[in-house]
């Protein structure tokens, strides 16, 4: 009659339950931890790997995107806006004052994907998209573009907590295709 022997190991909070005919063999941890840092060391490489591969895929699909094409469309004194046809809500409406059209810079930009700054103290919205920096202040009519100074048709303006810009200037700077549509009211940046 032959024996069996169970043998009971605690791996990771894990039990396992092996039946064996032959008398256990002592196993101390250190033999189990390298053990088991020889199997798993390999899996987190490979873990490393992919997620490197991750990452990198993730910046050619951001490049891929700012290279394509975009519509947006925002509608005078409407809190919906279209990107490519989509419906987004504003936080705040576009307007005109003074006969000039302007858009929520934050909206438009970070559709396009520019990276923003409010600065308090000096009033000042600063955007940066690609290898453009923009700096806009609260009622001034110049903005800066990479340190050089650029005209406005108005001056930048906070309506219900947000900073509202000339919808051309908006356009021109983040180098897109400005569009009027007198009939609808609407204003479309095409990039």
């Amino acid at each position: 009659m032959k024996k069996y022997f169970l043998i009971i190991l605690l791996i990771s909070a894990t039990v396992t339950i092996m039946a064996s005919a032959t008398p256990p063999t002592l196993v101390t941890k250190s033999y189990l931890d390298n053990l088991m840092y020889s199997k798993l060391n390999p899996i987190n490489q490979q873990l490393t790997n992919i997620n490197t591969q991750f990452k990198t895929i993730e910046q050619q699909l951001a490049l891929i995107k700012s290279k394509v094409s975009l519509r947006v469309d925002v509608i005078i004194d409407k809190t919906t806006a279209y990107i490519d046809k989509q419906p987004k809500t504003l936080d705040v409406a576009p307007r005109i004052e003074n006969g000039r059209t302007f858009v929520p810079v934050r909206f438009i930009g970070e559709v396009f994907g520019a990276d923003f700054n409010w600065d308090e103290k000096n009033q000042k919205v600063t955007y940066s998209m690609g290898s453009n920096y923009i700096e806009l202040f609260i009622g001034k009519n110049t903005a800066h573009i990479n340190g050089q100074a650029a005209p406005l048709d108005a001056p930048p303006f906070i309506h219900e907590g947000r900073t509202l810009v000339p919808f051309r200037f908006m356009g021109q700077s983040i180098g897109a295709q400005v569009e009027w549509n007198d009939a609808t009211r609407t204003a479309t940046i095409v990039k």
